[in-house]
């Protein structure tokens, strides 16, 4: 999407998986080439949310049974790797629950334990050695034991204790941008940018160029 001015828009993720396989997989492609050709070497994506009723982020996701999410993501992530192009499982443990954007605020997603352990992460498990990296999401999962509206990417709960230590993860982690409403909104500080790495993650994204990136590498 970033490079569709250069490129042409492409379809939704959404509308390539309605087509099938085939059709995923030839998008997959040509995002792989457009990739390679402009010099990148990462693709942050495949998105693996379940595609949930009223979800903001319905249009992104490739289907909401989890199986069906993995077996797809997989064959992204397959025709990527042929490029010799990374890929970042997203928005760990899922953000498929949310109706609100985190881009502007903090969504509160209502999935049980349960449901978050046998349908929501379901994809992200699969991919566990398939994919280079996961991106943890900027919403606050309850069920998690947060009882205060922290983003899972900030929290120790969620990335060191679910995600590493109940789910066995032992990967690349990096938080979504941190100049999204979510997080921005409870102030850019070194103590937060402390936090995201003491919970468990091990990059800090940023999406556009600011004075902050240096503080936090100082940090």
């Amino acid at each position: 999407d970033r490079l569709k001015q250069i490129y042409g828009p492409m379809p939704s993720m959404a509308t390539l998986a309605a087509g099938g396989m085939a059709s995923l997989r030839s998008g997959a492609r040509v995002i792989a080439a457009e990739l390679e050709a402009t010099g990148f070497s990462l693709a942050l994506s495949p998105i693996v949310d379940l595609c949930q009723p009223q979800s903001f982020i319905a249009e992104r996701c490739l289907a909401a049974d989890p199986l069906e999410v993995a077996r797809l993501a997989s064959a992204f992530v397959e025709e990527l790797s042929k490029r010799g192009i990374m890929t970042c499982a997203k928005h760990f443990p899922g953000l498929g629950g949310a109706t609100s954007d985190p881009h502007f605020s903090l969504p509160r997603i209502e999935r049980t334990k349960r449901q978050l352990l046998q349908e929501d992460t379901v994809p992200f498990v699969k991919l566990f050695g398939q994919t280079d990296m996961i991106m943890i999401s900027h919403a606050h999962y309850p069920a998690l034991g947060d009882e205060k509206g922290i983003p899972a990417s900030l929290s120790p709960r969620v990335v060191g204790g679910f995600l590493r230590k109940k789910l066995g993860y032992r990967g690349l982690t990096i938080t979504d941008d941190l100049t999204m409403g979510a997080v921005a909104g409870r102030g850019l500080t070194p103590d937060l940018f402390l936090r995201a790495l003491e919970c468990g993650n091990d990059l800090l994204l940023f999406s556009q160029t600011t004075p902050l990136i240096e503080q936090a590498f100082r940090t």
